[in-house]
C-alpha cells in the first residue's frame, strides 16, 4: 500500500494541512480536490484544480519560504513536511531562544484560531477553540511571549498532548 504524503503548509501565516492521496488527488483541510500539475520551467507552472486552470510562478526566498503568484495574487508560503513537524514536536529545545510549547489537554476538533505567528500574547489570551464531546473549550495561553509557530489549523483534529503553538 502506498503511503500518503502529509504536509503542513503556511500560506500568508495561516497553516493548512495537506494530504496527497495520489498523483491526482489532494485533501486540503479535510476537503478533497482533483489536481493536475505541469511544471513549465524552473519557476513557472500550470495547475488544474477540479477542472479550473491556474497559471502561476514561484520563487524560493532567502528565508526558506516561497513567493507564489497565482492569478496575479502573491502568497508567502512555507512548507513543513510531516517528518519535520513530528521532529519539531518532540525535539528538545536546545537553542538560546528557549521556545515554550503549548499542548492541547484533550482530543478534539480545532474550530477557530485567534492568533497568528508574530502575535504578542499574555497569560489568558484566547489561542483557539477546541470542540470535544460536543462542547466548545477555549484554549488560553499559559505563558506570555511571541507566537513563533502554529502547528494546527482550523478544522483539524488533534490528539491529547499534541503541540498547538510555540511561544518565545
Amino acid at each position: 500500500m502506498k503511503r500518503h504524503i502529509k504536509e503542513v503548509v503556511e500560506v500568508d501565516g495561516v497553516p493548512m494541512r495537506l494530504e496527497f492521496i495520489d498523483e491526482q488527488s489532494v485533501v486540503v483541510n479535510s476537503m478533497r480536490y482533483e489536481i493536475s500539475y505541469l511544471e513549465k520551467n524552473k519557476h513557472l507552472f500550470s495547475l488544474i484544480v477540479n477542472g479550473t486552470t491556474y497559471d502561476g510562478a514561484f520563487q524560493l526566498l532567502p528565508d526558506e519560504t516561497y513567493s507564489v503568484m497565482i492569478s496575479h495574487k502573491n502568497y508567502k508560503t512555507k512548507i513543513i513536511d510531516e517528518r519535520e513537524s513530528i521532529y519539531k514536536k518532540y525535539k528538545k529545545d536546545t537553542d538560546e531562544k528557549k521556545n515554550i510549547v503549548m499542548r492541547v489537554p484533550m482530543p478534539g476538533l480545532i474550530t477557530k484560531i485567534f492568533i497568528r505567528v508574530g502575535d504578542k500574547i499574555s497569560v489568558g489570551t484566547r489561542v483557539c477553540v477546541l470542540e470535544a464531546m460536543k462542547m466548545e473549550n477555549d484554549i488560553k495561553a499559559t505563558e506570555s511571549g511571541e507566537v513563533s509557530q502554529i502547528f494546527i489549523c482550523e478544522n483539524s483534529i488533534v490528539e491529547k498532548g499534541e503541540t498547538i503553538i510555540s511561544i518565545r
